[in-house]
């Protein structure tokens, strides 16, 4: 998980952690490719000991179950 200032920000970092991992993909073999889901929401949380909790952080989870391997 991973907090930004803003969704913009989020979005970028988003884009450019599938392009890192397609990269990083394109010599293995198919049974050992990394394949992540990223869930994006934006809201206000509760940072409690370094953490971040709450609706907003709900909801990014229920987007990342939803979605397929490679998806944002």
């Amino acid at each position: 998980m991973a907090l930004f200032d803003n969704s913009y920000n989020a979005v970028k970092a988003a884009i450019q952690m599938q392009r890192r991992l397609s990269e990083y993909n394109v010599n293995l073999p198919w049974n050992e490719l990394i394949r992540i889901r990223i869930g994006i929401n934006s809201g206000k949380g509760i940072i409690e000991d370094n953490d971040l909790y709450g609706n907003v952080v709900n909801e990014a989870s229920k987007l990342i179950a939803i979605g397929q391997p490679e998806q944002i």
